[in-house]
């Protein structure tokens, strides 16, 4: 990464990837916690099993969130909202002194939450 994208008040791509990566985990804890919730109206003879594999795959996305807000933190960035709107989320946030915001689309969101999981689950990507 370049050194100067320390002062910048702009986000480098990694930076802009962070931010990214912070948002669609946020969102994929709260679909978690909507499937966990309705899983125990199914009858599946591995339930158990199934809700403490989500719930694990949860503690590892708070600390993977947690990583994640230490390192913006460090490098002088702070998110300082997340609001719903009909296309997506709008997000604020602050950037070595600069507020900047921008937008999610659900499309974008859903396609990335979806990778996020397949990842924790461990599902090979689709070719």
């Amino acid at each position: 990464m370049n050194h100067m994208s320390h002062h910048s008040p702009l986000l480098s791509k990694d930076e802009e990837q962070m931010v990214k990566d912070y948002i669609v985990l946020s969102i994929l804890l709260t679909v978690l916690d909507h499937e966990i919730e309705r899983l125990p109206n199914m009858k599946l003879k591995l339930l158990p099993l199934y809700i403490k594999q989500l719930h694990c795959i949860q503690q590892q996305i708070i600390k993977d969130l947690t990583s994640i807000k230490a390192m913006l933190r460090k490098i002088g960035i702070k998110i300082y909202e997340q609001s719903r709107t009909e296309n997506g989320i709008q997000v604020a946030y602050v950037c070595r002194g600069y507020h900047h915001s921008f937008e999610m689309l659900w499309r974008l969101l859903k396609a990335e939450v979806v990778i996020k999981m397949s990842s924790y689950l461990h599902v090979p990507k689709e070719r």
